[in-house]
């Protein structure tokens, strides 16, 4: 958060108007129950409002944060709950067939971000903020470059190297169950 630029709590009404459907949807397709997506994602910002002072914009993005914050909440959920994560498709229409919103293209690109953002996750800060930068913010490897105080060249190199991370991390969760591949 930059000094001066808005109160606190000014700063997160601004960030939970703008963030929380999207950690709620992220939440709610983990563990497809409104109730306790609701109560995580309460949770999810109830922590980012405490730690508020501690987020560095210079060093990640929000959503990065908060999004590392839902994850570490799903993960709790799921050790305190002795429930498995389940990502599969079939287990949504199982259990909501008669749902208007459960059409297949939409589950499978639903499913894929979800992927997406487990894979950028694992990613070194730094890896993660140029993937971000650059596919999230469609800046160029001299924009990123600047920012960041690296060449162009680094950039790229890091770039790819972490675009391959991402696709070895796919593969293993594709290897691990996915019904339908995809390619990234």
């Amino acid at each position: 958060m930059k000094a001066g630029y808005m109160d606190r709590n000014q700063y997160f009404e601004e960030i939970y108007s703008s963030y929380h459907d999207k950690i709620y949807h992220f939440i709610y397709f983990k563990i497809y129950d409104a109730q306790i997506a609701e109560d995580l994602t309460n949770d999810v910002f109830l922590a980012a409002y405490k730690n508020l002072n501690r987020y560095d914009a210079d060093k990640s993005f929000i959503t990065t944060w908060l999004y590392a914050i839902a994850c570490n909440r799903l993960k709790n959920y799921y050790k305190s709950s002795g429930r498995k994560q389940e990502y599969s498709i079939e287990n949504w229409h199982e259990k909501y067939e008669d749902a208007d919103m459960a059409n297949d293209s939409m589950l499978e690109r639903q499913e894929w971000r979800i992927l997406l953002l487990e894979a950028l996750l694992q990613l070194p800060e730094r890896n993660r903020k140029i993937v971000l930068m650059k596919y999230y913010d469609n800046m160029t490897s001299k924009e990123i470059g600047q920012k960041l105080d690296l060449s162009p060249g680094n950039v790229r190199i890091i770039l790819k190297r972490s675009l391959e991370l991402m696709k070895k991390e796919l593969k293993v969760i594709d290897d691990g169950g996915r019904q339908n591949g995809g390619t990234v």
